[in-house]
């Protein structure tokens, strides 16, 4: 690791240190030779060998400003029911700024019933963070083995898996990768969860081998990783013990309300749509029928959509979305939906 220039932190007015790390050897990449396997192998190691080069082998780290602390402190009033995570996630910001170190924290894993908005915050705190959208990896498909770690050089249509290719393709070392559904990994074949024994344990990811191109050691040692899943059931113990385990408590209707009104007021703007304010007798109707950041987010738009076709800009207990005409829309493609 290196440092590479200093900067202003301008919520602090304090110089700030940012950091790069080798992603993998240059050399290692220009001294392979690829001999073994089919031609289309050979041709696929090849080009990968060529985008590598191309693309150079220095990533920057995340730089845990007081700015950057602060955006991810917030995400505890925009996800009430996350603050213990948001505060956890930036007291790690806190500490590696006063050690002046790039931000690493902990693996965490988010514990739920669906809907709480678990997918929602990584998106955000990828955001505060500065590393653009999160890499998202399924555990309820059977291909999430590949998906993670790629698939066996042997097979004829083998390729690079997702996180390589986020790495490769990538401007940071540090993107932040969502695991969702861990509870859910089918065993079938294999477990696929097992990749996941090496990647969450710094000493092992610093030299991590994509399936697909197990000639080169891979750098996955910064990846900032959180989890979802419903339950710990499923999960395998020695997985589980790698993660900071937050539970994700169901949201009170307080905060459910705070919600249905961030998000009205997003969707109106966003839209153009010009609505009056949401009155307090579709907000008390919209949150007696559903009780998650997601149902809330189509059930608003929904009410939307029943209160244009009256030729209203107002919102009223009538345009709630009763709940099996709810789960019906999400198919349908409506205007601004």
């Amino acid at each position: 690791m290196s440092q590479i220039e200093l900067f202003q932190d301008d919520a602090s007015l304090e110089p700030v240190v940012v950091h790069e790390i080798d992603l993998f050897d240059p050399e290692v990449v220009r001294a392979a030779r690829f001999f073994s396997g089919d031609r289309d192998a050979i041709e696929r190691d090849k080009k990968i060998a060529e985008q590598l080069i191309s693309s150079g082998h220095r990533r920057r780290l995340v730089t845990p400003t007081v700015q950057v602390e602060r955006s991810i402190r917030d995400l505890g009033e925009e996800f009430p029911n996350m603050v213990e995570v948001a505060n956890y996630l930036a007291d790690e910001a806190l500490l590696a700024r006063n050690v002046r170190q790039p931000y690493q924290p902990m693996p965490c894993l988010l514990i739920g019933p669906p809907g709480m908005g678990k997918t929602e915050f990584t998106s955000r705190f990828a955001d505060a963070i500065g590393v653009g959208e999160p890499l998202e990896i399924s555990f309820e498909t059977a291909q999430t083995v590949s998906q993670l770690a790629g698939s066996e050089r042997h097979w004829g249509n083998s390729a690079p898996g997702r996180l390589f290719s986020t790495l490769a393709n990538g401007p940071v070392a540090s993107p932040v990768v969502l695991l969702e559904e861990l509870d859910k990994a089918s065993r079938t074949h294999g477990d696929p969860t097992a990749p996941l024994l090496s990647l969450l344990e710094q000493r092992t990811a610093s030299r991590w081998h994509d399936l697909c191109c197990d000639w080169l050691p891979m750098n996955a040692s910064r990846v900032i990783w959180l989890g979802s899943a419903n339950e710990r059931d499923g999960i395998p113990a020695p997985v589980l013990s790698r993660f900071q385990v937050f539970e994700i408590r169901p949201l009170a209707d307080e905060d459910l309300l705070r919600i249905a009104h961030k998000l009205f007021a997003k969707l109106n703007e966003s839209h153009a749509l010009g609505f009056s304010t949401m009155t307090k007798n579709f907000a008390d109707a919209l949150v007696t029928a559903y009780k998650s950041p997601r149902e809330l987010r189509q059930a608003i738009r929904r009410a939307a959509v029943s209160a244009m076709r009256s030729n209203r800009r107002e919102l009223i207990p009538a345009d709630v979305p009763t709940a099996k005409h709810h789960q019906l829309q999400p198919a349908q493609r409506i205007g601004f939906i």
